[in-house]
């Protein structure tokens, strides 16, 4: 069986069921979703599936363009990248094959995706869950893996909102209007929280139904580049103890290093997972802030947010790194938080296994869209970033 580390040496086809399109033949109405990619000059086309084929649209940059026409006779890959030994190289030709771009001839013929599952090694899914957290991800990858979507954004949806609490009548009855989502967590009183929060947090502006309430601290020290990622800590408890738990923070928070936090503002936000979240600017002032949270919340009953980096044991605290803005490709589509971007990929990798898959390949889906996640820098035991795109270094354990 071919292993990774031979991979260079091999021949590569383009796969048949993509074909290249460069901008300029692209049809009014395709040319508008992509007219951001259009800007960066280094893009020259997309990727389209061909027919029937259940592959996803993927950008093209001349380089990848270059080596697909260098390879539409199939055989091995141009002199000058079979003389590297740069395991960046290896790893990225990798992803091409993964992702259903190129093929790899081996001694079934040529194949991709799912079918050459012997370029991953070992992954997360063979080994016990180390939290709740962990767990709960790996039920949300599973999951998705058995529904019958087809569609990246609808799945990654699935993904995100798993572990999201039903709105039930009661809950309904019991939140029906801000001002009672308010009331009930103790926001529109002269209590402790209220003057707690008027002393050191200015109110965010609501500029629409549904959402988020959103404090910003009076006093801001750091101004974040919109170059650099933000840290976020997760609060989760269980929906019955959310008032006391936003209590302990705002007090927690007042007395240590007031930071931007948000909360849902009706029942579908106080039902998800995520429904508190602090903003940093650092890994340190995360920690710090979680130190302080964890033994001031040690009696609170968990809920747990899937596909973020557990904190603790239980689950109430956990975290994540969002990427910074200017990562964002495409004007249109929604700013990435850490656990859409990992939902997303998560998503396109579930769909690609399930394209490329046949009677004999042993991966199932959500095992190769956990290791493909690997390449990407993800280390699916914690779910934490390693080293991604848009943050090389590893992120200090919170």
């Amino acid at each position: 069986m071919l292993a990774r580390h031979d991979l260079l040496a091999q021949r590569f086809r383009p796969n048949p069921d993509y074909e290249l399109v460069p901008f300029h033949r692209l049809a009014p109405g395709e040319r508008a979703l992509v007219d951001d990619l259009t800007r960066d000059s280094q893009n020259v086309g997309i990727l389209r599936p061909r027919g029937r084929a259940k592959l996803g649209v993927k950008s093209a940059t001349k380089s990848l363009a270059t080596l697909v026409d260098a390879l539409s006779v199939p055989g091995r890959l141009p002199k000058d990248l079979r003389a590297s030994d740069d395991d960046s190289l290896t790893d990225e030709i990798t992803r091409l094959v993964l992702d259903g771009i190129l093929q790899v001839e081996c001694e079934t013929g040529f194949v991709c995706g799912a079918r050459a599952e012997f370029l991953l090694g070992q992954g997360a899914d063979a080994e016990e869950p180390v939290d709740a957290i962990a767990r709960l991800s790996s039920e949300a990858l599973r999951h998705a893996s058995w529904l019958n979507i087809g569609d990246a954004a609808s799945l990654s949806a699935r993904l995100y909102f798993y572990n999201r609490m039903p709105v039930t009548p009661s809950w309904a009855h019991l939140l029906p209007t801000l001002d009672a989502t308010q009331r009930w967590l103790g926001l529109t009183t002269n209590g402790a929280t209220r003057r707690l929060l008027e002393r050191h947090w200015i109110a965010l502006p609501k500029n629409e139904p549904g959402g988020w309430l959103v404090w910003s601290p009076r006093e801001t020290t750091a101004v974040k580049s919109p170059d650099e990622p933000t840290h976020k800590l997760y609060v989760s408890p269980v929906c019955r103890h959310i008032p006391e738990a936003l209590r302990t923070v705002v007090r927690t928070l007042a007395s240590t290093e007031p930071t931007t936090f948000k909360i849902g503002s009706d029942v579908h936000g106080l039902l998800r997972p995520d429904k508190i979240v602090l903003y940093f600017t650092t890994a340190a002032a995360l920690r710090r802030c979680a130190d302080y949270l964890l033994s001031a919340l040690r009696e609170t009953p968990a809920h747990g947010v899937p596909f973020s980096a557990a904190v603790d044991s239980t689950g109430i605290l956990s975290s994540g790194i969002d990427p910074p803005q200017s990562d964002k490709l495409l004007s249109w589509r929604e700013s990435e938080s850490w656990r859409l971007w990992t939902t997303n990929r998560l998503a396109v990798y579930l769909l690609t296994a399930r394209a490329t898959a046949d009677r004999h390949t042993r991966i199932p889906p959500h095992g190769f869209a956990r290791r493909r996640l690997e390449l990407d820098g993800v280390d699916t035991r914690t779910w934490s970033p390693v080293a991604t795109t848009w943050l090389s270094p590893a992120m200090p354990p919170a």
